[in-house]
């Protein structure tokens, strides 16, 4: 999210930047005319030690949650026979 908001003001790395949601991307396969198979999604959380001490005993419940808040996707699209 900090750098979704920096390209917003205006960050020279980040303006051109696009961040795929979880629909863009299967919008995409959809459009390849694949179908949709798995989705996941993983958070990095930077080097503080503590912070993600405090963090990863939850990630995998917020994982299958949904993709919410996650830095990297991954969708599977699967090929009609």
């Amino acid at each position: 999210m900090q750098r979704r908001i920096r390209g917003w003001a205006g960050h020279s790395l980040w303006r051109g930047a696009h961040f795929w949601t979880t629909s863009e991307i299967q919008n995409l396969l959809v459009d390849s005319e694949l179908r949709l198979g798995r989705v996941h999604g993983a958070v990095y959380y930077p080097p503080l030690g503590s912070a993600a001490r405090l963090l990863a005993p939850v990630d995998p419940l917020l994982s299958r949650l949904g993709t919410f808040g996650a830095t990297f996707l991954v969708v599977e699209g699967v090929k009609p026979v």
